[in-house]
């Protein structure tokens, strides 16, 4: 399994998928993912990093992760290279494995063409959901990220928005 060390979020909606761009040094690879299993990646992805911790807890880390983040436009694709190799060309993503510790959080994306691994610190894994939700939230497939449902649920006498 290749690790990458890279990974860009883009929304097509010719194709009405994210794509992802993963990156190692010398080679990167090129995947579809669904609206269906993009959305539950997030919302599980979430909710591993959030395990036994307070929720709150966990919602004020997300803010303290993306906020320099954000302010420095780090959500923008990085300069793409065209002299890499391909590992992965065009390969729809059928399934994700996700492992969340105190650590950080690993992504395991497979595809009929191979499997791409991505993992990250706590503060990364914060960044990378909040790409994910931004694209999403772009392509129109969701107006709420994980990260404030359960706030405005609470305001809204315990009913969890859909």
């Amino acid at each position: 399994m290749q690790i990458y060390t890279s990974l860009t979020v883009g929304y097509s909606d010719s194709e009405d998928r994210l794509w992802l761009r993963l990156v190692r040094e010398g080679s990167e690879a090129k995947l579809w993912m669904t609206r269906r299993l993009a959305m539950a990646m997030l919302d599980q992805s979430y909710g591993l990093m959030i395990g036994k911790s307070d929720e709150s807890e966990v919602d004020r880390e997300h803010a303290d992760a993306v906020s320099d983040f954000l302010r420095h436009q780090g959500d923008q694709a990085p300069p793409r290279m065209s002299d890499l190799r391909v590992d992965i060309q065009s390969g729809v993503v059928t399934s994700v494995n996700v492992t969340a510790g105190d650590d950080g959080v690993s992504w395991t994306f497979l595809s009929a063409q191979g499997q791409a691994c991505f993992r990250g610190s706590r503060a990364e894994a914060h960044r990378l959901l909040e790409v994910f939700w931004r694209r999403m939230q772009a392509a129109g497939w969701r107006d709420l990220p994980p990260w404030t449902a359960a706030l405005l649920g609470d305001q809204q006498g315990g009913a969890t928005p859909l």
